[in-house]
């Protein structure tokens, strides 16, 4: 007897005849596809039926993932990283993070008509200081990652931070941009920054530039010719024995240097030292707490400072230090207000100096100008002995408390307009006029009219016309009253009140101007009348 599981899983003691019945029985319709089970020959087959056709433990990569699984995982990846494909994604980000990831990546700046670029493109506008290992930490010598910096050619770019450097030397076009400009800060010990050639051309914007311990030139000239072109835009000019020194002697001058914006403080001699200097600006800048503002040592043409302050320096806010065969032909001031200056030594706020007799001073300007709790008279002092040979078109309009003193014996005025504090008004008849020669009570303008209620302003420079020299200015207030009186106030009579100069005789309804009655016959006068 043997024993059997039939298909209904119950265990039976069969005779060898009813076993052979029963294997017939399962070999011929109760087993389907017996032939796949019994010899596994066509497996695919086999695990269809079973329905576990995506199994494969052959490979450790093929075992199987339910779609389930496989569509969290996509979803979870698609989600991390934006797009369609995961992995073509991975790749591109890996990509991006290479050292040429920039290339990769599209810009376009969001202005109308901007052209896409890649980030790369953009970038190499400019470089860093960062770039070059630069630490920023105001102890760290950085000067080596300016200099290699410099020599890409590029708009370098400062980040906020003080960068410690020694002397920098610039040979061509710099431009230097900080983040801010008292929080960008470029600093050390002694002289910081050189133009040696004649290539040399520095713009710097939005940063500080100070000495730290040892003082010296923030920024210098050392180039012996002509230079061109510099600018300097909010910057904040700091400790220095000279914030800027161009001073090469006589001859080399810097043509069209902007400064704009700028602060200058605590420069123990000159804040900015020019030599000769041509067609150049300042506008908007605050000079305090300096030793001296600004010295001129050289020509001057077509220079203008506007929109300006200095207050509070130790000597002269503007000194003018004509040399040998110098000239001054075009120095503007327009809008510039002065105040306090002379704090260590009492001085004029402007000081002309034109020795020795070969220096030509013309177009100097005044324009809505103020001087204002000066430390000494006169606003603008021409020290003695001085003899500047020719003096033209000097002009004060729209000035408030401007004064100058009289010029020496040996120097010549003409074209001279001084009209502080007064709105000028058109004034019928003669409103200039250079004299005549002559001696005693010599009439030079005659039957002046003057209306009830007006105010005419005279002004007289008189000198001797063989000598060349102007000796007196005088200032009067002609008015009439509403009762038809005229009466004369002497608002100023510059080292005259002697036998020099001429007077106002008033007449009906007129007046009169002519040499004082002990003039002496060489003495002429040149007339300024205006109607206020």
């Amino acid at each position: 007897m043997t024993t059997i599981v039939t298909r209904t899983g119950k265990g039976s003691s069969l005779s060898w005849i009813e076993a052979d019945a029963n294997f017939t029985n399962l070999n011929t319709d109760k087993l389907e596809n017996s032939n796949n089970l019994s010899d596994l020959t066509d497996t695919a087959a086999a695990k269809t039926n079973l329905s576990i056709n995506n199994v494969d433990n052959t490979s450790d990569v093929n075992k199987p993932v339910s779609t389930a699984q496989q569509t969290a995982i996509n979803s979870s990846i698609t989600t991390h990283v934006a797009g369609s494909d995961p992995h073509t994604q991975y790749l591109q980000e890996s990509a991006a993070a290479a050292s040429t990831g920039a290339s990769l990546v599209g810009y376009t700046r969001g202005v109308t008509g901007a052209t896409t670029r890649t980030v790369e493109s953009v970038l190499y506008e400019t470089v860093s200081v960062k770039d070059f290992g630069a630490v920023g930490d105001g102890v760290t010598n950085d000067t080596a990652a300016f200099v290699s910096a410099l020599a890409t050619g590029k708009k370098i770019f400062l980040p906020n931070g003080s960068y410690y450097i020694t002397t920098l030397t610039i040979t061509g076009r710099t431009e230097i941009q900080g983040e801010s400009r008292d929080g960008a800060i470029i600093q050390g010990d002694g002289d910081l920054i050189y133009l040696s050639t004649i290539n040399s051309s520095l713009h710097l914007s939005d940063l500080t530039l100070q000495n730290v311990t040892t003082r010296g030139v923030l920024v210098k000239v050392t180039y012996g010719s002509d230079l061109l072109e510099s600018s300097f835009s909010r910057i904040h000019f700091k400790k220095a024995q000279y914030h800027i020194d161009t001073n090469r002697g006589f001859g080399p001058s810097i043509v069209d240097w902007r400064l704009s914006e700028c602060r200058f403080i605590d420069a123990s001699i000159v804040s900015r030292i020019y030599g000769a200097i041509w067609a150049s600006t300042e506008d908007q800048c605050y000079t305090w707490f300096c030793n001296k503002g600004i010295q001129f040592n050289g020509n001057i043409a077509t220079v203008r400072i506007t929109n300006s302050v200095f207050e509070l320096n130790g000597l002269e806010a503007i000194f003018v230090n004509l040399t040998t065969n110098a000239t001054l032909r075009g120095l503007e001031f327009d809008s510039v207000h002065f105040e306090a200056n002379g704090q260590t030594i009492a001085t004029s706020d402007i000081v002309l100096n034109g020795d020795p007799a070969t220096a030509i001073i013309e177009n100097l300007t005044f324009i809505n100008c103020g001087s204002f709790a000066a430390t000494a008279s006169p606003t603008i002092s021409i020290p003695t002995p001085t003899n500047i040979p020719i003096f033209n078109n000097l002009s004060f309009v729209g000035c408030k408390d401007f004064t100058i003193s009289a010029p020496a014996n040996g120097s010549r005025w003409s074209s001279i307009e001084y009209r502080n504090d007064f709105q000028i008004k058109s004034l019928s008849g003669p409103s200039r006029l250079l004299g005549v020669v002559g001696g005693n009570n010599v009439v030079q303008v005659a039957s002046i009219s003057i209306a009830v209620g007006e105010a005419h302003r005279v002004q007289a420079y008189t000198g001797n016309s063989g000598a060349g020299a102007v000796n007196v200015y005088q200032e009067y207030i002609v008015s009439r009253s509403v009762v038809g009186n005229i009466s004369v106030a002497t608002v100023a009579d510059i080292a005259g009140g002697g036998a020099y100069g001429v007077v106002i005789v008033a007449g009906a309804g007129v007046y009169t101007i002519q040499n004082k009655p002990a003039m002496a016959n060489t003495y002429q006068p040149y007339i300024i009348v205006d109607k206020l």
